[in-house]
């Protein structure tokens, strides 16, 4: 969240969930623009930008980067995932922080940004490569640990990071409207968390 903070900071708004090029079609995550931030900045100046992340050029790159050390910054230390993989995806809808092709202002962030996510932490089953651009609807929010059925990360829920910079653990037992009023920008909605 520090890292989304700062590409805020550089841009004036939060990242796209990904860019698209000419024809709309998804090219890179977010978590590709959030290098330079992380540690990643020297693998960031060598992708092109202008290709798909799965083209071989960036490709290469991905494989590199993942077998030397990461990105750190996309793996939770308690989660058994491959190296390469990410639980952490962005929350996408068209009323989220994040959406396709283009960065969301802060200013245009309306609801509390300390109740408001970002990104969630999703189970290992649902994963996805760190590059890919990728990420959660508020069906996959509204899913994790809700039943017995649906497994979370963590014993007792999962991570989230909220628009104000904060991460925080949600309970398995909040409720599907808690939920996506956590996910909104702009609804006017506020949830008590523990």
């Amino acid at each position: 969240m520090l890292a989304m903070h700062t590409y805020a900071d550089t841009f004036g708004a939060f990242p796209p969930a990904y860019t698209v090029d000419a024809n709309g079609k998804p090219l890179h995550s977010w978590r590709t623009l959030l290098l330079p931030y992380c540690e990643g900045a020297e693998v960031f100046k060598k992708l092109d930008l202008s290709k798909p992340w799965d083209d071989p050029v960036n490709a290469e790159l991905f494989e590199q980067f993942t077998k030397q050390t990461g990105p750190a910054a996309f793996r939770c230390p308690s989660n058994d995932i491959p190296r390469g993989m990410t639980a952490y995806l962005a929350i996408v809808t068209p009323n989220s922080c994040l959406r396709p092709g283009e960065g969301r202002r802060l200013e245009d962030i309306k609801d509390d940004t300390s109740n408001t996510v970002v990104v969630i932490e999703v189970p290992a089953d649902k994963a996805v490569r760190w590059m890919e651009p990728v990420d959660a609807d508020e069906a996959l929010m509204l899913s994790i640990g809700a039943d017995r059925d649906s497994r979370s990360p963590h014993p007792s829920g999962f991570m989230v990071g909220f628009c104000d910079g904060s991460v925080r653990l949600l309970r398995n037992e909040l409720s599907a409207e808690d939920r996506r009023a956590l996910i909104t920008i702009d609804a006017r909605d506020k949830v008590e968390l523990p």
